[in-house]
């Protein structure tokens, strides 16, 4: 068992007693590789590639209490020469404070690829797959951030900046649905046409469909891992509107609908303090952030009675100490070089409950 020394952060666990409760820790993070035929050079590989992640990821959100992910990784022949590049996805995952994440993924990259690749186009392909196990793209339904034939990603972070990186009047991250079912509903939109202020097409970025171009990761990229159940490194990076939950940049009445919806839930939709789970304390947010921005009028009188029987505390249930571990299988993506990145699990059948 090998693990990327480099790759492993030790956050000092906050000590509060919370009635007689659990008590809320943020977890380390690492990745541990257990590698089985690589040569020395090429393990150097993946440690380049866990790099692009390491500098980003600096743990788990508060009451996630794993240690990171394993993956296993390891070599075959898959289809050729300049077919399918490499195969990855998460094998297994758990259900902590609301998030669904990973807990072991695999990799198999393809023998007669290995060797006649680039070093800097395998590193990208090697990145990619970890991309995926980490959560993106395998993870969205599973942390209510996005619905399978939708095209469109709504974790608010992620939302938050796509807008500030590529369209200020985005309210959704656009998801790939051609390519069939391996692509689909697993990647950021293959658009040509959308650039960011560098000149980055969206096309190219690592977690698109397709390999191509410089595979730059995107800060929208970078930002969705909080919406999965990541702490970044520059998480103020992006500017969140307190009580914005359908994430266009206003507080209003269609606000309170998401949240009023998504009441009592285990998800990101509107949960507006980052505790895991919709109640009062986010209706309160959207109530003070919409009266401070003047739109009160928009709101309807019927529809603020209802928001405030709704977030009596007596009527807001209070969630357990709990976890349910999943192992999911078969949950596989495949890295074609200037070809679609596909995925053995249909329509994102390998994040369901």
């Amino acid at each position: 068992m090998r693990p990327i020394e480099p790759f492993r952060w030790h956050v000092p666990l906050l000590m509060l007693s919370v009635l007689a409760c659990c008590t809320p820790a943020r977890a380390e993070f690492s990745i541990v590789y257990l590698l089985k035929g690589f040569t020395a050079a090429q393990e150097q590989l993946f440690d380049q590639a866990a790099a692009v992640w390491k500098d980003v990821i600096t743990g788990y959100q508060d009451g996630i209490t794993l240690s990171g992910i394993v993956v296993d990784a390891n070599i075959q022949a898959l289809d050729g020469k300049n077919g399918t590049l490499a195969q990855a996805g998460p094998s297994g995952s758990r259900r902590q404070a609301g998030y669904r994440v990973t807990t072991r993924g695999e990799i198999t990259i393809d023998s007669a690829d290995l060797n006649s690749l680039p070093t800097s186009e395998l590193v990208s392909v090697i990145a990619h797959e970890l991309g995926h196990i980490i959560g993106i793209g395998t993870q969205w339904t599973g942390n209510s951030v996005y619905v399978n034939g939708s095209g469109r990603y709504t974790g608010q972070y992620g939302v938050a900046a796509y807008r500030e990186e590529f369209n200020a009047s985005a309210t959704f991250v656009p998801v790939e649905l051609n390519g069939g079912s391996g692509t689909a509903n697993s990647h950021w939109d293959e658009l040509t046409s959308v650039r960011n202020a560098d000149g980055q097409r969206l096309a190219d970025e690592l977690m698109t469909g397709y390999l191509s171009g410089s595979n730059f990761l995107s800060n929208t990229t970078i930002q969705s891992l909080r919406d999965i159940g990541f702490v970044i490194a520059n998480p103020a990076s992006t500017d969140i509107v307190p009580g914005d939950y359908n994430g266009n940049g206003v507080v209003d009445a269609a606000d309170y609908t998401v949240w009023k919806d998504n009441f009592g839930a285990n998800n990101e939709a509107a949960d507006g303090n980052q505790d895991g789970r919709v109640n009062a304390a986010d209706y309160t947010i959207w109530k003070d952030a919409f009266a401070t921005n003047g739109t009160r009028a928009v709101a309807s009188t019927t529809a603020a009675s209802a928001a405030a029987s709704h977030a009596h505390p007596s009527s807001v249930p209070e969630p357990g100490c709990w976890a349910i571990t999943l192992v999911i299988g078969g949950a596989l993506f495949q890295a074609r070089r200037r070809r679609a990145i596909r995925s053995r699990c249909p329509s994102g059948s390998c994040q369901a409950a």
